[in-house]
Parts: structure tokens; C-alpha cells; sequence
């Protein structure tokens, strides 16, 4: 049978006192943990869903321009996938080269430079809204871009809309509108009251 002093038993109760308390907190600690592990969760989730729904091309990249995420609609009009682009494939690599000589001074752009140039070319108003990207198999595609720093300063995001229909349609017009200003016969647009409101060329 071990007697032991009272201070070595008040040593003893603070001894599993103190365990008890950090029992505690560790407990509280990793329920903390998980509440914030699922909020993060629940977060990134709803903002995956809004990048998914949007028509737009959205492709983020980082300081020196390594592409880290890209929407299914960017997947489309590239041609490229995620397992393809992701952590792989630079943004210089899809930019057609005049657009390139509008946003950097340099050539070719390092690394260590991309950063400052892309920002100076942000805030100087340099990216032309109008451009090319390249596809995977080769091909251009006429798109209406803008490229933005993201808010937590680690790399930029472009976000592309394609043009290529609007731009087919336009063609298909001004084939049409060829067509009648160079026919031989006699066309006119009327009114429901009748009255004529256009006329083609051969009809003056």
C-alpha cells in the first residue's frame, strides 16, 4: 500500500485536473475544426456552382500565369480539359500573339515579371476587350475578354464570351444584304398599311 503526502496528491488532482481541462478544449477545439471545415466545405461548393452556371469562359491563373481552374464552359470553347490545363498549361499559351504585344512589354514574359506587367496592363486599361484565344486543336476564337486581379492578390482571372455566332451571323447578314443590293430584280418592304418602307437598289 503507497501513502502518499497531501501535497503530492495535490500535485496528482492538478495533474488530472489540467489533462481533464485539455481533454476539453481539444474537443471543443475539433468540433470547432469541423463546423469550420463544413462551412468551407458548403462555401467553396455554392461558388463551384455559380463558376459551373455561367455561360462565360472562366479560367483563373496565377502569378506567373499557370492556369489553376477552368469552368465547363471555358472546357468547351477550348478544347482543352481540366486534367489538360490545370497546373500545366500558362495563360500565355492560349493568348493569340498580337494580344500578347498589347498586354506585355517584354518578350518573352518571365515569370518574375508577369505578375507586373499583367497588373500595369489592368490598371492602364492595356487588355483589349476584343481578342483570340487558341484552341487545343490549333484554331482561333474570337471572344469578348476581361482580366481581373483576384481580391486575395494571388493570381487574376480571365472571363471570356464567345463571339464566333454573333460574329457567323453578322457574315450570314452581310452576305444576305449583298445579295440584295445586287440583284436585277425589284424588291420592296411594305408596311401592314401597304405603304413601302424600304427598296433595293434596282428598284431606283
Amino acid at each position: 500500500l503507497r501513502v502518499f503526502s497531501s501535497s503530492r496528491l495535490q500535485k496528482l488532482k492538478q495533474r488530472a485536473d489540467f489533462a481533464n481541462v485539455v481533454e476539453k478544449t481539444n474537443l471543443v477545439l475539433s468540433q470547432k475544426i469541423s463546423e469550420a471545415t463544413a462551412r468551407l466545405s458548403k462555401e467553396l461548393n455554392f461558388q463551384q456552382s455559380i463558376i459551373e452556371s455561367d455561360n462565360s469562359a472562366i479560367i483563373a491563373f496565377n502569378k506567373s500565369g499557370l492556369i489553376s481552374l477552368l469552368n465547363n464552359s471555358a472546357i468547351n470553347l477550348l478544347g482543352f480539359d481540366a486534367a489538360e490545363a490545370v497546373g500545366k498549361l500558362n495563360i500565355l499559351d492560349l493568348m493569340e500573339p498580337s494580344c500578347l504585344k498589347q498586354i506585355f512589354t517584354s518578350e518573352p514574359v518571365s515569370a518574375q515579371m508577369f505578375e507586373i506587367e499583367m497588373k500595369q496592363a489592368e490598371k492602364n486599361k492595356k487588355i483589349p476587350t476584343i481578342s483570340l484565344l487558341l484552341r487545343k486543336n490549333g484554331e482561333s476564337v474570337k471572344v469578348k475578354m476581361t482580366i481581373t486581379s483576384l481580391i486575395d492578390s494571388n493570381g487574376f482571372v480571365l472571363i471570356a464570351h464567345d463571339l464566333s455566332e454573333k460574329q457567323e451571323l453578322e457574315n450570314n447578314i452581310a452576305l444576305i444584304n449583298a445579295a440584295i443590293n445586287n440583284t436585277k430584280e425589284l424588291l420592296l418592304w411594305v408596311n401592314i398599311d401597304g405603304s413601302i418602307c424600304k427598296a433595293n437598289p434596282y428598284a431606283y
